[in-house]
Order: C-alpha cells, then sequence, then structure tokens
C-alpha cells in the first residue's frame, strides 16, 4: 500500500494526524472513530486497492459550503422471494419522503435511482418456456420439481412459469443494461413484478431528476422490482458507483454527482450473494466521494443491528451517517422522515469535492 503524501508545509502536524485517522478509520472502524471528521480539512482519497491520500487541502474556519440541496438517491433493493411487502411499503412511503426532504432545502435538486441485487434479469423458468409457457411441473421439460409444502405450494400439473402476465412478447427490447448488475432498473419481470418497462420521462436516463412529471409513479415501477431473484445489495450497490457505468456512454450516465451528497437505502435480507466484502465496498464508496462524510446510509433490515450475517449493516457502520430501520414496521414513512434529519446534518456538515 503506497503511504500518504507528505502534506504541505504551511499544514500543522496536527491536521495531518486527523487526516490520518480518518483514513485508518476506514480501514480499521473499530479501532478509530471517524468521529474525527473535519470541516476545515479536505482530505482527496483517490483509487481502490493501493489507496493513495492524493491531496491534503486547508479549508480555512470557513463553514462547509453544504450539499445545498443536490442530493443523490440510490435505492438498493433485494428480489429474494420475502420481499414482496417490503417493496410495498418502500412505494407507499416514497412521496412523503421526498415532500420531508423537499420542505427542507430551498433549492433540492436531485437524482434518484433503483437498482436491485441480482445479475440476472427476469425468471429463467418463465423466459425458457417463452413465448408459449405450456410447460407443467412435472412433465419433463420443466426445472422446477414439486413442493406441496411450500409456500406457494408447487403441485404436479402447476404451470412451469407461475407469472401469469410474464412478458414474452418483449424479450426483443431487454438491454445489455437491463441485464447488468448496478444498473438503474426501468424494466423488471417475474413474480410481483411490473412486467413491463417503466414510463420513464427521458427513454434515455434510467433516473429521475427533479422537476420529471409523474415521480411518484415512475418510481413506484422502478422500486417494485420483484421476488423472483437475489439480494447481492453490496455488490449492487458499487457497481451502481462505478465510473464506467455514470460515464457518458454508460448504463447510469449522469447520475453520480461529484458535487452531490448522497444518499444510499438498502431495502433487503442477508446479502449472502455478494462479491467481495464490507472493507471493499467501503473501499469502492470512498474511492468514488473521497469523504465518508458524503455519503447517507440507511438499511431497512433488523433493527437490532448488527446481526450475524448482516454484512450491509456491518458495512454501514463504517460510515458516519447512518441508521438502521425495522423492516416489520407497518408503515416506513417514520423510518424516512427520521431519516431526513440525518440527511439535513450531512447535508449542512459536506464540503463538495
Amino acid at each position: 500500500m503506497d503511504l500518504p503524501q507528505a502534506p504541505p508545509a504551511e499544514l500543522d502536524v496536527g491536521h495531518a494526524a486527523i487526516a490520518l485517522l480518518e483514513f485508518l478509520a476506514f480501514l480499521d472502524p473499530d479501532g478509530v472513530s471517524l468521529s474525527l471528521l473535519r470541516h476545515d480539512l479536505s482530505v482527496s482519497i483517490e483509487r481502490l486497492g493501493d489507496v493513495e491520500v492524493v491531496s491534503i487541502e486547508r479549508l480555512g474556519d470557513a463553514k462547509p459550503e453544504g450539499c445545498k440541496g443536490k442530493i443523490d438517491f440510490l435505492f438498493v433493493i433485494s428480489r429474494a422471494h420475502v420481499m414482496k411487502y417490503g417493496q410495498e411499503k418502500l412505494i407507499a412511503a416514497f412521496p412523503q419522503f421526498i415532500e420531508t426532504i423537499e420542505a427542507k432545502f430551498a433549492d433540492f435538486d436531485f437524482h434518484i435511482m433503483a437498482v436491485d441485487g441480482d445479475p440476472q434479469w427476469g425468471l429463467d423458468t418463465c423466459t425458457d418456456d417463452c413465448p408459449l409457457l405450456q410447460s407443467k411441473v412435472g412433465d419433463g421439460t420443466c426445472p422446477v420439481g414439486a413442493c406441496p409444502g411450500c409456500e406457494p405450494p408447487i403441485n404436479f400439473g402447476d404451470p412451469c412459469c407461475s407469472v401469469e402476465n410474464y412478458p414474452c412478447n418483449l424479450l426483443d427490447s431487454v438491454t445489455v443494461c437491463d441485464e447488468t448488475i448496478g444498473a438503474g432498473n426501468v424494466f423488471a419481470a417475474g413474480a410481483e413484478a411490473p412486467n413491463k418497462p417503466c414510463k420513464m420521462p427521458a427513454p434515455e436516463r434510467r433516473y429521475l431528476v427533479s422537476g420529471d412529471p409523474g415521480i411518484p409513479e415512475t418510481f413506484a415501477c422502478m422500486a417494485q422490482v420483484g421476488t423472483s431473484g437475489h439480494g447481492a445489495l453490496g455488490e449492487a450497490m458499487t457497481r451502481a458507483l462505478y465510473p464506467e457505468l455514470n460515464a457518458p456512454g454508460g448504463c447510469n450516465a449522469g447520475f453520480l454527482r461529484d458535487d452531490a451528497l448522497l444518499m444510499v437505502t438498502f431495502i433487503g435480507s442477508y446479502d449472502y450473494d455478494s462479491k467481495g466484502d464490507p472493507a471493499s465496498w467501503a473501499g469502492t464508496v470512498l474511492g468514488v466521494k473521497g469523504d465518508p462524510g458524503a455519503v447517507v446510509f440507511l438499511e431497512i433490515f433488523h433493527p437490532e443491528c448488527p446481526q450475524p450475517a448482516d454484512r450491509i449493516c456491518e458495512f454501514i457502520k463504517m460510515f458516519p451517517y447512518h441508521m438502521v430501520g425495522d423492516s416489520d414496521a407497518a408503515d416506513y414513512a417514520p423510518i424516512f422522515d427520521e431519516a431526513t434529519d440525518l440527511v439535513e446534518t450531512a447535508c449542512a456538515e459536506y464540503v463538495p469535492r
């Protein structure tokens, strides 16, 4: 690992020590507190792997510039079979969440994107049975076995594809981005999914921006990723932030802005599927945003975080602005209402890159 560059001569040793402690907090969050983040010092950290401190810059005694209402919202949603009600509660709470944040900022400038935790599109048993969807459980052509005790039960003679409105007639419209983990969701297929493309305000964009018409309705389609897949949430989040996906011509081109606060919301269950680990995911986020205080994390899952195997909880606790809500709550609106206070605090202390 390359050592950080020496600080400029005019920067006192105390400030340099704080910068190094912040970097060590990322590497070992249990050993050093992230609360040492200072607003009169900017530390720019470049790449994942052999991490380098590119610059340490004094900002003076002025208060942080703040995010000025410029926020990128990323929703990372599991497609696991237990996610039906979680997605419904997210969609129901979303309009109030946006209204509450909008009331806090005079100039609310947002991007909103939803991604699912799955490297595959649709449901293979249905896609393979298109266009007629005639295979039956137990007829020798269906890979699904009978399971009378499952919920819902699967019996001999049931359709191999249990999704009645599966979009066989739209398979030709499935794009490379639809099949790319981390790309904004605009066309989900499978159980409990829309099974049709979302009506995006701008077809070339896989996310929403301030001023788009019909935002609540469009978000409802984007966030309804269905229950026919996996929950690789950590991997989906990091891929969504990759420069190649956000660069011109990428699936998420223009979504992630250098001068915007980033809020990431995880809706899901245990993440057994993601490549990497919490430390490597944190490295990606820090490499992209440069400052652990430039991101707000919300996980809606188990309130007693961390639980064994809850890698998302372990990950978000590496950052100063994070909270956990209970996925069993009847209404997610109070959770998001509390999260808006965290966003407001983070925005006020934000130092744009």
